[in-house]
């Protein structure tokens, strides 16, 4: 096995693409040019993916969801303690954008009939 070692980081072949893409696949916020976090999650037969997402805490963060399964009952968000809920239609993204405030320490989120459940950490 020939070992290729670029910008810090080893590769083998066969093993470049899991290590390029694994980074991605976490789910945390990745920061925007104006400041505000950007958080990706799908809602599929798992429930919300990933369930557990740590922003940086005093950031404002938009989170699009986007349903990509008719099998569980994730066919929306609520957000209990805002007071706030949103329709995911199937294959579409939905934007939600959220107040450092409003995310506190902890923001937990479910669907309507608490059946899935997520949660966005700030630290």
């Amino acid at each position: 096995m020939r070992i290729v070692k670029e910008w810090g980081a080893v590769f083998a072949p066969g093993f470049a693409v899991v290590l390029l893409f694994a980074g991605g696949l976490s789910g945390c916020g990745a920061e925007g040019g104006n400041g505000v976090q950007q958080v990706r999650i799908a809602v599929t037969d798992a429930g919300f993916v990933p369930p557990l997402v740590t922003v940086k805490r005093g950031k404002p963060v938009v989170i699009t969801f986007s349903r990509a399964t008719e099998q569980t009952c994730g066919t929306d968000v609520v957000f209990a303690t805002l007071h706030k809920g949103y329709d995911l239609p199937l294959n579409k993204e939905v934007r939600v954008e959220l107040a450092a405030a409003e995310i506190g320490d902890t923001l937990k989120y479910s669907c309507s009939m608490e059946m899935l459940h997520g949660m966005l950490v700030a630290k």
